[in-house]
């Protein structure tokens, strides 16, 4: 903004008499009252100059305070920018945080993805292991049920051989010791012309056996009175030799009674072959009295 400076009017020198005295003018003359027109004009021209300016820079002042209004107002606009943008950068730090923190979290979901992917691969590792390990025990299977129908296609052909050779021998028992009734008692049987003992033998036995072929038993009826097993097998059951021993001692004391019911006193103890062959020679030599 440029200054102007205002130079000072000459004010119009008095003389005698109130009489305007002489000026001296720019021209270097020297003026009377006759001669103040041109200063009047002169005066104006400066004045109204002066006036323009004047004008001219309280236009120029009024521009400039309305550019200082605009500028204070940019200023307090600025000013408001630099609090939003403060603002701003507080959120954008708060989200820079909460990004870093969704970034952490993210990668320790990635770590737990990837362990339980690491899991399910092991798993599926070892499902495939058990899936094979059980076709192979299916193959297994199916080669032992094959394996099992041929085993039982054997035994059921041993078993009609065993049977088979069981009649053969039923056969030649029945052939070489053939069974008859003996005329003189009814309901009596022989065997090659000797009496069965089951059926002539009128001695009570201490310990009754039950016949039931291949599981026949013995009883001992006093150990009832101790509340203790009274039935012992006559065949060895489950390894039991315990109870195979006690059943065999009950059978050849009965072998000895019937010995000692004949009035024979020798006796082997334990060897019941031979204590029923003598019994039995004693019996055919005896004919058919049979056991009395």
């Amino acid at each position: 903004m440029a200054l102007v400076v205002r130079s000072p009017v000459p004010e119009p020198t008095v003389g005698v008499d109130n009489q305007p005295a002489a000026t001296n003018c720019s021209n270097g003359w020297t003026c009377t009252h006759r001669q103040r027109r041109p200063c009047d004009d002169l005066t104006e021209a400066r004045r109204r100059s002066l006036e323009d300016r004047l004008t001219h820079l309280q236009i120029q002042t009024q521009q400039v305070m309305a550019d200082l209004e605009v500028q204070c107002q940019n200023q307090v606009q600025c000013q408001e920018l630099n609090v939003t943008l403060r603002h701003c950068k507080q959120r954008a730090q708060e989200h820079q945080i909460r990004l870093i923190r969704c970034a952490e979290r993210l990668q320790e979901a990635r770590r737990l993805a990837d362990g339980h992917r690491d899991a399910l691969r092991h798993r599926r590792h070892l499902l495939a292991l058990a899936r094979r390990q059980a076709h192979r025990e299916q193959s297994y299977l199916n080669d032992s049920l094959v394996t099992l129908e041929q085993n039982r296609i054997i035994m059921e052909a041993s078993a009609t051989m065993r049977n088979e050779q069981l009649a053969n021998y039923m056969r030649g028992l029945q052939y070489l010791f053939p069974i008859t009734t003996d005329p003189d008692s009814a309901g009596t049987y022989r065997i090659c012309r000797l009496p069965t003992p089951t059926t002539a033998d009128k001695v009570p036995l201490r310990y009754p056996i039950k016949f039931l072929s291949s599981r026949s038993v013995i009883y001992n009826p006093c150990a009832d009175m101790m509340r203790v097993n009274i039935r012992f097998p006559l065949y060895l059951y489950r390894n039991e030799w315990d109870q195979f021993n006690y059943a065999y001692s009950l059978l050849s004391q009965n072998m000895h009674q019937l010995l000692s019911a004949q009035g024979i006193d020798y006796y082997e103890p334990r060897n019941i072959l031979a204590n029923l062959k003598l019994l039995l020679d004693i019996i055919e030599t005896r004919g058919s009295g049979g056991i009395t």
